[in-house]
């Protein structure tokens, strides 16, 4: 990992919000810029940080999971375009875990020695699509950019393990449909008529057992164990949903993990990760040789754990 950027606005405090009593939020990033946009401005940022040059990046890969752009036009093409890459730039999905789903395809392509990556994300949650504080119960939706370069060279961190999960079975807890409708996003209710059907206990249990799954074929793929982790990279859900999907099932110290900068900017959609292992190498709270965990999760669903070693 050579560089990592973002470009969040100034979070707005949210105040007293009855809805939010569970989630812990304390502020959200709230832009009207759009998200190629911001996307774009943080690829300059992590460019500068790397020392790369656009003009050598072999490849863009670009992640987003709301944003309403226009029809049939290529936001990665936008951010190659604004970073003077001339490399091809692809739009990857996975929701909200679309930064890491990038960063598991980089690693591959890296171990054929290609040229530096550029992995570059953007969202903006905004009516009439989603109430970003209700949309999805037990998260906020933030907007913002976030980008990270990663290559052969040395730089902040060096990538152990990438490994994804899947379980096909639940990609109907996020759909409402086969086609796109109007009016707000109702993640809740989607989730009910879901569990519905599927059967609650049975939905936990294969959410568990995909996570797991995850984080124990990163750690072993990387040699080591989940003890030699000093630090953890979370989503940004609310506490709540945190503490029952990652922190509790896996014994994982609250103060150890990125929370206390996510609950400041709200959840980033496929961004999370890239913003929350910024704050976390330039807080300098890691040690160098530092283990990192890096877990992302998105509808479909699927989850991709990055083992990270910090730089000495």
């Amino acid at each position: 990992m050579q560089g990592v950027a973002s470009d969040v606005p100034d979070p707005q405090e949210v105040g007293p919000n009855p809805p939010l009593a569970q989630v812990d939020v304390v502020s959200v990033a709230h832009s009207d810029v759009p998200a190629p946009v911001m996307a774009a401005t943080a690829a300059g940022k992590a460019l500068a940080v790397s020392g790369v040059g656009g003009a050598d990046l072999s490849r863009i890969l670009y992640a987003s999971s709301f944003e309403r752009t226009a029809d049939l036009w290529s936001p990665a093409a936008y951010v190659g375009d604004q970073v003077g890459a001339t490399c091809p730039a692809l739009q990857i999905d996975q929701i909200s875990n679309g930064g890491m789903a990038g960063l598991e395809l980089a690693h591959g392509l890296l171990q054929r020695s290609s040229g530096p990556i550029l992995i570059s994300t953007g969202d903006r949650f905004h009516e009439p699509w989603v109430d970003r504080w209700q949309g999805d119960p037990g998260t906020v939706f933030g907007d913002g950019g976030t980008a990270m370069v990663v290559g052969t060279e040395p730089g902040l961190a060096r990538v152990l393990s990438v490994h994804t999960e899947s379980r096909h079975e639940l990609e109907g807890m996020h759909r409402r449909g086969m086609e796109a409708e109007a009016g707000p996003l109702d993640l809740g209710g989607c989730k009910r008529d879901f569990m519905k059907e599927f059967g609650a206990s049975s939905a936990v249990r294969a959410l568990q057992a995909g996570q797991a799954a995850a984080v124990d074929r990163a750690l072993e793929l990387a040699g080591v164990t989940f003890a030699d982790v000093s630090w953890f990279v979370l989503p940004h859900l609310g506490l709540r949903r945190l503490k029952a999907a990652l922190i509790v099932p896996f014994g994982i110290e609250v103060d150890r993990t990125t929370w206390k900068w996510g609950r400041r900017v709200g959840h980033l959609g496929p961004g999370d990760q890239i913003y929350g292992l910024e704050q976390l190498w330039r807080s300098g709270d890691t040690e160098p040789g530092d283990i990192v965990l890096m877990i992302g999760i998105g509808s479909g669903f699927s989850w991709t754990c990055a083992v990270i070693q910090m730089a000495d």
